[in-house]
């Protein structure tokens, strides 16, 4: 018969290994850095350099130096095609973090049937963090007319919440991709149709 308890120690101690376990973990993937390939292609080409002017019998440093001129080359043209800006997805703690409500909304919301219907009324692309219905403290993915998650929304374009009849209002969580990258809240609230006959947009 085997002993439960030791057992339960086991498979805590492997959970918690897995948990910490350090290739579990990945680094954001950054922009290359160009200093350092700079530093080796100029070492490398005075280390060639040297090499050449001194004269015969100095392959092993004419070799190092092609090496790392070559290494820093590289660096310098993947430092340089590779994007300057990396749009990070919004997750959920931007639903927690500080966000205020802007002067004049970038959206725009229409009711319908089964839901409302948002559009980006601004003249810049729109990131989306996800909303929520009104009387729920909740957190969903925005999605397109068919369905589809939407990670950004481009200017004149619409999404869709789908919405019970009894909810009266949503809270939109999103940045805008030009200006101040401060999480900012649109809300819209209206009288739902058990309170009155039409949806009214206050």
């Amino acid at each position: 018969m085997l002993d439960v308890p030791p057992l339960f120690g086991v498979g805590g101690g492997l959970l918690l290994v897995l948990e910490f376990w350090v290739p579990g973990y990945r680094r954001a993937r950054t922009r290359p850095g160009w200093t350092w390939p700079l530093i080796a292609a100029l070492l490398g080409a005075a280390l060639g350099w040297s090499a050449l002017t001194t004269g015969a019998g100095q392959t092993l440093p004419l070799v190092a130096g092609l090496t790392l001129l070559l290494c820093g080359l590289a660096g310098l043209l993947s430092s340089a095609a590779s994007p300057r800006t990396r749009r990070t997805e919004l997750g959920f703690q931007a639903r927690w973090s500080r966000s205020r409500v802007p002067e004049w909304p970038d959206l725009s919301v229409t009711l319908t049937p089964s839901g409302a219907q948002i559009r980006n009324v601004s003249r810049s692309e729109l990131r989306l963090a996800g909303w929520s219905p009104r009387s729920v403290n909740g957190w969903l993915l925005v999605r397109d007319p068919q369905g589809q998650p939407l990670n950004t929304l481009r200017a004149g374009q619409t999404a869709f919440l789908p919405l019970a009849h009894h909810e009266g209002g949503v809270r939109v969580w999103y940045v805008p991709v030009r200006g101040p990258q401060d999480t900012l809240l649109f809300r819209a609230d209206w009288t739902p149709v058990q309170s009155q006959g039409t949806r009214v947009l206050n």
